[in-house]
């Protein structure tokens, strides 16, 4: 791979556009996968690489760093609204016509087993109600054992202030269902918001009643357990689930019968899509480019050939900021003859007036014309942004750190715009994915 052939290949996959300015390939993750082998692989070639190609992979680096901040998002900027005006278009056109179906797959409904329950009643099959004799539970006739799954549970009748309900998940067959000591169920309490298996959980959720419903994702890919309340977005309660084979499950805890539960919508979640950067908790895309595009540079920079030609080239486009501020202006001397007071005032307000000129030209602030400023954006900046960065803080690709575990990950992005929980990778050999809430378990 360190062959220059992969190396313009891994190059156009970070950094080359389609005609309209729009990178050429979309996908974040992917274009900083490319820019992270670049990381493994220039290094590693310096040896083998003419000086002149060696430039050229240099002023490319510095070509993406103005692209993804000043090129690229004007140019997906009109992608989009163009993309947004044709979907009008379209809608209008298909006015009265059924939407858009959803992207998660229904399948068959589900329903509760009466095998599978204890002290309850399964009425009209999606119905438990908690019958006497004490606790009970019943689990649904519908076992999940790979895929990701998504069902609700809607509350149907509960006393509230005094709720008895647990929901979730469970193994079968039921050896403990006690909420406190169970390890067959991984539960979710109505009257607290806490969390059990095996033991009460440190995590504690939002608390629910009657008219409340529930939504459950369970993914056995992932080995994880999500709650969401009335359409929030599921959060991650249960991590490293270790089980073969999971049924939906209501526990009722109460000895008090009469609690009833409806389980409902249960589909098996589609395609996932693309992740987000996850601004303005994390850092924008453009950022993010820019960031991974001077780390790369940074690391080439401290190989001794890569320096050479770093450094020229910097210095190159830093020559360029000569061309694009004009000089200050001269001050004018004073004249030596003797002139009246008026004329002195008249001759001191201009003077004034042209110091203060020069002040804004020395600190750059002239009027540039347009290709100046283009200069000393696509030019200038980019050196610049190399030496000083661009945003230190949380973004996709960078490293972050658990603030209650002290765990190190790798940040993938957010599943939603605008959510404050993220997607991240763990550097331990048994890597799991979780959602956290940035704004208190992630540090830099």
């Amino acid at each position: 791979m360190a062959s220059p052939k992969w190396t313009e290949v891994l190059l156009n996959i970070a950094s080359q556009k389609c005609s309209s300015g729009i990178p050429l390939v979309g996908n974040l993750r992917t274009r900083l996968l490319a820019l992270h082998v670049l990381e493994a692989v220039l290094p590693a070639c310096e040896s083998g690489v003419e000086d002149d190609q060696m430039a050229q992979v240099v002023e490319r680096l510095f070509s993406l760093l103005s692209d993804c901040m000043w090129e690229t998002p004007i140019a997906q900027a009109k992608h989009a609204l163009q993309i947004k005006e044709k979907e009008q278009e379209i809608k209008l056109q298909k006015q009265g016509e059924l939407e858009e179906e959803d992207e998660n797959l229904p399948i068959q409904e589900v329903s509760f087993d009466p095998e599978k329950a204890q002290c309850c009643l399964v009425e009209n099959g999606q119905i438990l109600t908690h019958g006497s004799g004490g606790k009970g539970y019943g689990l649904a006739s519908t076992g999940v054992t790979s895929g990701c799954y998504q069902w609700k549970f809607y509350i149907v009748k509960e006393n509230r202030g005094n709720e008895g309900t647990c929901v979730g998940v469970s193994r079968w067959p039921v050896h403990d269902f006690n909420h406190r000591t169970t390890s067959d169920m991984w539960l979710y309490r109505a009257y607290s918001g806490n969390l059990y298996h095996n033991g009460e959980q440190t995590l504690t959720l939002s608390s629910f009643t009657q008219g409340d419903f529930i939504t459950c994702v369970l993914d056995m890919e992932a080995r994880t357990i999500s709650f969401g309340k009335n359409g929030e977005e599921p959060k991650l309660a249960f991590e490293d689930v270790d089980a073969a084979e999971l049924y939906p499950c209501v526990m009722f805890y109460s000895s008090n019968p009469g609690e009833k539960v409806k389980i409902c919508d249960m589909q098996m979640r589609g395609t996932p899509r693309d992740l987000l950067p996850g601004d303005p908790v994390c850092s924008p895309v453009a950022a993010v480019l820019a960031e991974a595009t001077i780390q790369l540079i940074r690391i080439l920079h401290r190989t001794d050939r890569w320096t050479y030609c770093i450094n020229k080239k910097m210095m190159e486009r830093l020559h360029k900021i000569k061309i694009c501020i004009k000089e200050p202006g001269q001050k004018l001397k004073k004249s030596r003859s003797v002139q009246s007071r008026e004329e002195n005032e008249m001759r001191e307000e201009k003077e004034s007036k042209e110091e203060e000129k020069g002040k804004h030209n020395r600190h750059g602030l002239a009027d540039l014309s347009e290709p100046q400023l283009r200069t000393l954006c696509i030019e200038v900046w980019p050196v610049l942004a190399v030496i000083g960065g661009v945003d230190a803080g949380l973004r996709v690709g960078g490293r972050c750190v658990h603030k209650q575990t002290g765990r190190h990950a790798t940040l993938l992005g957010v599943v939603k715009e605008g959510s404050t929980s993220a997607k991240v990778q763990w550097d331990e050999a048994e890597i799991t994915i979780r959602y956290d809430l940035l704004s208190y378990t992630f540090s830099k």
